[in-house]
């Protein structure tokens, strides 16, 4: 059976869709553009070493991932994270978004992703690092999905804001702390996510979609 994951955001009364076409769109993508041959280590070194000053140039992107021709989704993706269509973006937002497509369970890219983002290591986000967190993760799912299809790249990035806002938001409405734990977010889950955001399932190497947090 199909299972569809809805996001209701109040933008442009879009309704985001990530359902089983995104879980498979997701696996596909992984596997012709050489992602899902890649642990989140392997990202992680590969993009760090392209990376000055923490950011990460397009070019170098393209001429990193692009032999024979860039993934036209993997290039999309990356327009996405360069927010402001400068030629560059932020490398540990992009390591975290791609690590969708890296081989590994939903569990530990959800937990690599929260200690990456972790700037200053106590074990805590602030409510900036939780929108980078979501945001990231959601502009990979969001492009593979097709729910910005046909949109233009501002559209897309102020949709994906929103939506990124939006869940950012139901997870801080957990707990009244300007910073976020790994704890807050599993809180979250239990409670609020696992109905209003269940596209945080979604995992190229699994059949099954359970979340462990």
């Amino acid at each position: 059976m199909s299972r569809q994951f809805s996001l209701s955001i109040g933008v442009d009364d879009v309704l985001l869709h990530i359902n089983e076409k995104t879980i498979q769109h997701v696996r596909e993508v992984g596997a012709s553009s050489g992602l899902l041959n890649l642990s989140l280590i392997d990202i992680t070194r590969l993009l760090s070493q392209i990376s000055q000053d923490g950011l990460i140039d397009k070019s170098a992107f393209f001429e990193l991932f692009g032999a024979g021709g860039i993934h036209p989704k993997i290039e999309a993706i990356f327009s996405l994270f360069d927010r402001t269509d400068a030629g560059c973006c932020e490398a540990t937002e992009l390591i975290v978004g791609l690590s969708v497509l890296c081989k590994g369970n939903k569990s530990d890219k959800l937990v690599f992703a929260f200690d990456l983002l972790d700037d200053d290591g106590d074990a805590f986000l602030t409510r900036r690092g939780l929108w980078r967190f979501v945001r990231s993760f959601l502009a990979v799912l969001l492009m593979l999905g097709g729910a910005l299809d046909e949109k233009n790249l501002p559209d897309a990035n102020r949709i994906l804001d929103e939506a990124s806002v939006f869940t950012a938001s139901e997870i801080c409405s957990v707990s009244s702390s300007q910073k976020i734990s790994f704890e807050m977010i599993s809180v979250w889950y239990s409670s609020l996510g696992c109905r209003s955001s269940a596209w945080i399932e979604v995992s190229p190497t699994h059949r099954k979609h359970h979340i462990h947090l």
